[in-house]
């Protein structure tokens, strides 16, 4: 298990083992290079825990643990987990601000728990026959141990045709889940027992002076970024040119004397419309000159897709959310330098960074319903029927992905409707593009951390209502004011562009025969899961521009190479 998720920490290996449990641990070095071995044991080794990830406020907590006599062996961060749960139990989740997932074993009561932090920033899988409860980082560990065969979750797979995405727990293997954000999984004498213990709903309080808000929002976000600045190794920031990258590395730059970033552009010429304006790589250098930061660039073009993608989704396990491969590549290009990056994620999911989404609040009876249809980026539940084979249809529940989506956005119900947004992307989207966050930048031992979701940021912004966020109906206009000073007008005033490459000119163009050649292939018609003339049709579609399927299409190959290699034990390299 350790060895297949080796990548994730080359640094150093440890385990623990006893009659009833094994646990091990792959280490990337970060905080306190020489001492920061793991298993993690309190005094008398009753208690040990195996951690991904880091704790940003661990020097505060760890100052009371010696001050009431417990003796830490090392500095590093995860040392403060068997001490803290001697003190607290597993409610010392409350206390951690920061990314992980960990295991922690308590000899003398014969329990287990498994953590993952608020948002799920770090991934934590696991597997429950009755009797064996198997866990790790990644899927394909579950897979090395024998504790599960590979084989296509029917329902979550419907998730992903639906939303480009799984909004449950379930992973796309059958008999794996993925432990939901800011939740804890116990397993004792008792059975197996899940628990939430946070959840990102908004308790409005704070109204009023936007420049008042404005300017504590400023305060808190420094002092987060601050917070993520610990390390013992060299740490560098993605730098798109837009307002939450910028963001992150201005503020950076200003407490380190020297700051790498990193931007990826993408070949444009030939592209139409929107997509002419995808690169946004002299912006960033504007950008990285104004700070002052030492700037490396990549350029994509139309041939990397194909180069890539197999080993891409060989990493990501489930092929979620969009067009994720220059994160990959982006990542591979970083970690040749530093083993640590700052990214923007969740600025837009905390701050309102979608307004053409927004537009859908307006009040009318009909917004859970017009909500829903938006989400439906690939499939709706009528095109899903006439699109999967029979025998597929036959043993799935269609209704499920509508009863899946209201569950998650339940307890947001009687907030006002902006609100309601926010919370389910929040929940949702944002949760999708931790995964790929992860999953992508571990690839390559690479650490990306988001401090748009300190804890102290997040629990700020959870106090103020949508429509303070999005005053005027601005995307991120308290944090557009917040940044003022910070950052240069233009990119304080700039509209979001999102990372994606020119996709929909590239599979009309350069890529279609790769699209046509996997899609229509003899192995994918053996899948069985998509019926032929469907899939002819929807690329006939794209390439002739009756319908931009370039969302359908890119997770169509997704999951054609998800079966290959995990289905068919094709080998990647």
């Amino acid at each position: 298990m350790l060895g297949a998720i080796a990548h994730r920490g080359p640094d150093a290996q440890g385990v623990h083992v006893e009659a009833r449990l094994a646990m091990g641990t792959r280490r990337l070095a970060i905080v306190d290079l020489i001492g920061g071995r793991q298993p993690l044991y309190s005094e008398d080794g009753s208690i040990c825990a195996v951690y991904n990830g880091e704790i940003y406020n661990h020097e505060e907590l760890r100052a009371p643990l010696v001050r009431g006599g417990h003796r830490l062996a090392s500095d590093t961060d995860g040392e403060i987990l068997p001490h803290l749960y001697e003190e607290r139990g597993i409610d010392l989740v409350d206390e951690l601000n920061g990314m992980f997932a960990f295991a922690l074993w308590d000899a003398r009561a014969g329990r287990l728990h498994l953590a993952r932090d608020r948002f799920g920033v770090k991934p934590l899988y696991y597997a429950w026959d009755g009797r064996t409860l198997a866990f790790s980082s990644e899927v394909r560990a579950l897979l090395e141990a024998g504790r599960v065969r590979a084989s296509l979750d029917v329902d979550a797979c419907l998730e992903l045709l639906t939303f480009q995405n799984i909004l449950s727990d379930q992973s796309l293997f059958r008999g794996v889940s993925l432990l939901p954000a800011g939740s804890v999984l116990t397993l004792d004498a008792g059975g197996l027992s899940l628990r939430s213990y946070w959840d990102p709903l908004p308790r409005h309080e704070r109204t009023g002076d936007l420049d008042e808000l404005s300017g504590r929002i400023g305060e808190c976000f420094s002092r987060a970024v601050e917070r993520q600045l610990m390390s013992d190794v060299e740490l560098a920031s993605y730098l798109s040119g837009g307002l939450d990258t910028g963001a992150v590395t201005a503020e950076a730059r200003r407490r380190l004397p020297r700051l790498t970033t990193f931007s990826t552009g993408f070949d444009v010429s030939g592209a139409v419309g929107m997509e002419a304006g995808f690169d946004e790589l002299a912006d960033a250098a504007a950008l990285a000159g104004h700070l002052d930061t030492h700037h490396h660039e990549l350029v994509l073009d139309s041939q990397d897709m194909e180069m890539v993608l197999p080993r891409l989704v060989r990493h990501l396990e489930e092929p979620r959310m969009s067009f994720s491969y220059p994160n990959y590549l982006t990542a591979g290009v970083a970690s040749r330098w530093v083993k640590v990056v700052l990214s923007g994620v969740g600025g837009d999911e905390l701050f309102g960074g979608y307004p053409w989404r927004y537009a859908l609040a307006d009040g009318r009876p009909d917004f859970d319903e017009r909500y829903f249809s938006y989400w439906e980026r690939l499939l709706p539940a009528s095109e899903l029927a006439s699109a999967l084979r029979p025998g597929l249809v036959s043993e799935s529940d269609l209704a499920r992905p509508r009863a899946v989506f209201d569950a998650v956005r339940a307890p947001a119900g009687d907030l006002p409707e902006l609100d309601r947004i926010l919370y389910t992307e929040s929940k949702t989207f944002l949760h999708g593009l931790l995964v790929i966050e992860d999953k992508l930048s571990m690839a390559h031992s690479l650490e990306s951390r988001v401090p748009f979701l300190d804890n102290d940021l997040v629990d700020l912004m959870l106090t103020i209502p949508a429509e303070s966020k999005l005053y005027g109906r601005r995307s991120k206009e308290l944090f557009r004011r917040a940044m003022v000073g910070v950052l240069p007008e233009e990119v304080v005033s700039r509209p979001k562009t999102g990372f994606t490459p020119p996709q929909a000119t590239w599979f009309k163009r350069d890529q279609m025969g790769y699209v046509r050649a996997t899609l229509l292939s003899e192995q994918a018609c053996d899948h069985g899961l998509l019926e032929p003339d469907y899939v002819r049709r929807i690329i006939d579609e794209h390439e002739q521009g009756t319908a931009d399927r370039r969302l359908l299409l890119w997770t169509l190959l997704g999951l054609e190479w998800w079966q290959r290699i995990f289905l068919d034990g094709e080998h990647v390299t």
